[in-house]
């Protein structure tokens, strides 16, 4: 019996250290250097947004932006059974590795290069938000002809969970529905 735990240590421990391999290491065998820093280069070529848009997604979100890397937000996952996911990982959705193992270790690689705010900044900015919006900053423009600095707080919410899914959340077809998630969001966290 002392054997056989004896072995399970050691193959729970080989298994870490494989796993943390991996994590570090195995984005440079997946990505070729001219992809990675196109990519890096394209995150970081972005403008940031209004403080209090990353203040509300946070809150929203789950310090998705404030996590430093993919481990925490795994760790708080696992431990408190939640779904979120983080920009860095979304990013993903727009290379070439966008499932399975290779998304993970492509969240993981990225990481080491740009924060979890320069891929939202990313992500928002390439986001569609229908009737021929891309990005975050045209959807302010469109939904309330105002600059993405001058929302309030409440229309900065709405983009948000229109980004959560802007069919079932659409401003125009479903104002009812974005409404009624607003106010639960507002009366949460603020």
């Amino acid at each position: 019996m002392s054997k056989l735990i004896k072995i399970m240590s050691i193959l729970f421990v080989l298994i870490i250290l494989l796993i943390g391999i991996v994590s570090e290491f195995g984005g440079y065998l997946i990505v070729d250097k001219k992809e990675r820093e196109s990519v890096i280069e394209q995150i970081r070529s972005v403008p940031q947004l209004p403080k209090r848009f990353y203040e509300l997604y946070n809150l929203i979100h789950k310090n998705t932006v404030a996590n430093h890397n993919h481990w925490s937000l795994i760790i708080n996952n696992l431990l408190i059974n939640n779904k979120e996911s983080c920009p860095c990982n979304d990013v993903a959705y727009f290379s070439n590795y966008y499932s399975g193992v290779k998304k993970i270790i492509f969240t993981f690689h990225i990481e080491k290069f740009v924060t979890q705010k320069e891929c939202l900044n990313f992500l928002v900015e390439k986001y569609v938000f229908f009737y021929g919006c891309r990005g975050i900053k045209e959807a302010s423009k469109f939904y309330y002809k105002k600059e993405m600095n001058t929302l309030t707080d409440k229309e900065m919410i709405e983009l948000i969970v229109m980004m959560n899914n802007p069919s079932l959340f659409n401003k125009l077809r479903h104002p009812d529905r974005l409404e009624k998630e607003v106010n639960k969001i507002i009366n949460e966290i603020l």
